[in-house]
């Protein structure tokens, strides 16, 4: 039972889908300042007569205005307080970044933030705390329960009436149907960009000509579908770009509890690589962070230093904290989405639910995909490819465009595209 419970638990961390990041906190006294982020970016409803009616306090946003997404010029504290908080299954550095972000929009919204609770790995615990917060006068939650518990928890704060928004994976009933909005990314998408990006930096930076030398390591966990169509992504784009390239699977849920951590992925990738001797250089595209910090050491001790071999990941939150230290290794890139960009819609949607602005149906109704069953909206977001030098650029950027001022860095004018128009 006890490894059952910690491959559940590793379930859940692979859904933060490690395309998020972090930066230094620092005063948000300022937050609110920027006017970039408006209607542009905006997939809206067309009238409020059919986005679950007005809001009691302030005319509602309407199409055009940014039902689901900030919007500098409207005045939110025109409606009351919402109260709201972050529940996660168990903690880690990620979620504790993601409760940050979401206590800095929330303070932009005029909704009280009440902090993360962590339920430790009890799924029941989790589930009675929604009732709990009902109890409380609490308006709305943000959640990341187990995947075996989205069902109940759809369930609960409907009978309680809270709204709800699912932060860093996608809810689903025990037959696997969406039963809320989400937001997320591309997954194939991804696996294409990690291999294009590394084979990229091999050949443009590291010099390497020959690809038949080239070996490419996927650091999945297949228990994860979301998690494992990166493998097939990256697997599919090396077949049709480099079929030369020599393709290797590295699947973590061998590793059972450790799965999910730097000595599970040592433990897979140290070995493929000791026996694989004539390969010259290595590329690796690795689940989440600290996936990647294990594979480079592997890499590292076993002769395959920086400049023989280089690792990415969709994630970066460790990585951005490597290099502001001064840290360089074989890890050197990122598919990133800072966590205030990436957090932005979600706390907007529950905003809208919480406001009678939009319901779960109505929000995003341009990213309800007509080929899908599903009644409800996935918004996918924009990632980018970051590296040591072009990072600060990068959450420059974001502090500019969100006026978060999350990040110690000073603003270059450098600009990013954020049409919330799937990855990069």
């Amino acid at each position: 039972m006890k490894k059952i419970l910690a491959i559940l638990l590793a379930l859940v961390m692979v859904f933060s889908l490690a395309a998020c990041g972090g930066g230094d906190d620092k005063d948000t006294s300022d937050a609110g300042n920027s006017s970039n982020n408006t209607s542009s970016d905006a997939n809206t409803n067309s009238d409020s007569s059919d986005n679950g009616g007005d809001s009691s306090g302030a005319a509602s946003l309407r199409a055009g205005d940014g039902c689901g997404f900030y919007n500098a010029d409207y005045d939110y504290s025109a409606n009351e307080k919402y109260k709201f908080c972050y529940m996660v299954v168990a903690t880690n550095f990620l979620y504790e970044e993601f409760g940050r972000s979401f206590e800095r929009w929330g303070n932009l919204l005029n909704m009280e933030y009440t902090g993360l609770f962590s339920a430790n790995g009890d799924s029941d615990l989790f589930v009675t705390t929604i009732e709990t917060y009902a109890t409380q006068g609490y308006d709305g939650l943000i959640v990341d329960p187990d995947t075996q518990t989205w069902a109940r928890v759809s369930e609960v704060c409907a009978e309680t009436g809270l709204a709800w928004m699912p932060a860093m994976s996608t809810p689903v009933d025990i037959d696997g149907n969406v039963v809320h909005p989400c937001v997320g990314f591309d997954n194939i998408q991804f696996g294409a960009d990690m291999a294009e990006e590394t084979i990229s930096y091999a050949k443009e930076h590291d010099g390497v000509t020959d690809l038949s030398k080239v070996g490419w390591i996927s650091v999945d966990f297949s228990a994860s579908e979301l998690i494992h169509e990166r493998t097939t992504g990256a697997e599919e784009y090396l077949k049709e770009n480099y079929p030369e390239v020599q393709f290797f699977w590295a699947d973590c849920v061998a590793e059972g509890q450790a799965g999910m951590t730097a000595d599970g992925a040592y433990n897979q990738v140290a070995p493929i690589v000791s026996a694989n001797p004539s390969i010259e250089y290595w590329c690796v595209g690795a689940a989440i962070d600290d996936m990647a910090i294990g594979s480079a050491r592997a890499l590292d001790e076993n002769g395959y230093p920086i400049g023989k071999a280089n690792v990415t990941t969709c994630g970066g939150s460790s990585l951005i904290l490597q290099w502001d230290e001064g840290v360089e290794s074989s890890w050197v890139s990122a598919i990133y989405t800072a966590q205030d960009m990436y957090a932005e819609p979600i706390v907007c949607a529950l905003y809208a639910f919480m406001s009678g602005q939009a319901t779960p149906e109505t929000i995003w109704p341009d990213w309800n995909d007509p080929n899908d069953d599903s009644d409800y909206a996935k918004l996918f977001l924009n990632s980018f490819a970051i590296y040591h030098d072009n990072y600060t650029e990068y959450l420059e950027f974001v502090d500019s465009y969100t006026g978060l001022n999350s990040f110690n860095y000073d603003y270059n004018g450098t600009e990013f595209p954020n049409d919330h128009n799937g990855p990069y």
